[in-house]
């Protein structure tokens, strides 16, 4: 049986922590420097490894983490320059530390670089784009109705419609009376005469040798650019 000492000191609680709105106090996202050697970036998790023999609250405030040597890091705006790097911490007028940077130019080597860096992110870009307007498709209007369909020009449905093709054009040839399906990207099974199949196939292959033809001139565009400022921008879809 426990004594009523024991049951009054279990029951005693250890009081909410409150902040003094006249402090700041840090958090593990606190940036921190380590003033003697400028060690930097620290957070509280860090610091508390490194520091022995000392009890942290679970929030000290920042006159607490500067007695043992560490100061909070405070944002600053970056300059601009074509290459910017961050360096140690300054002191500002405030007294208060702050991110400090370096900016320059390229040099000769560095903008060349840049320069094929950019050109080889547009080319990228450029065959995404193609792929996602193949994949738009193209636009018609199934005979009997009024509801605008597409079929996708990707190089797997090209395939498919070039068999397809060929084969209404066969049937044709024959005077067979056949009919063709074909799925459109709206998810629409349309069945086709071979006549209907030949022309509505035939524009969508045109369709896709005109978009093609765009990418074609872009890439050629990219390929000839000698300065950045010859680079063509890539269009959001390819029209």
């Amino acid at each position: 049986m426990s004594s009523p000492e024991l049951e009054t000191t279990s029951e005693l609680e250890i009081p909410a922590f409150e902040e003094d709105p006249n402090k700041e106090y840090i958090d593990n996202s606190t940036v921190l420097m380590r003033v003697e050697d400028k060690m930097y970036p620290l957070n509280f998790q860090q610091i508390r490894r490194m520091v022995e023999n000392v009890i942290f609250a679970p929030k000290p405030d920042t006159e607490f983490m500067e007695s043992i040597g560490y100061v909070v890091v405070h944002e600053s705006t970056p300059p601009v320059g074509q290459v910017v790097t961050e360096v140690t911490p300054e002191l500002g007028e405030d007294g208060k530390w702050y991110r400090a940077y370096t900016a320059r130019d390229y040099s000769p080597e560095e903008a060349q670089a840049a320069f094929e860096a950019e050109r080889q992110t547009r080319l990228q870009l450029l065959e995404i784009r193609l792929n996602e307007r193949l994949a738009i498709g193209y636009e018609f209007t199934p005979p009997g109705a009024s509801a605008v369909q597409h079929l996708a020009l990707t190089d797997i449905d090209a395939l498919d419609l070039g068999t397809t093709l060929r084969n209404a054009q066969s049937a044709l040839d024959r005077n067979r009376p056949t009919t063709f399906r074909v799925r459109t990207v709206e998810k629409q099974t349309l069945t086709l005469s071979a006549q209907d199949a030949v022309d509505i196939i035939t524009e969508a292959m045109d369709e896709r040798q005109r978009i093609q033809g765009l990418s074609w001139d872009l890439e050629d565009l990219l390929n000839l650019a000698e300065t950045p400022e010859e680079l063509p921008e890539i269009p959001a879809r390819l029209d």
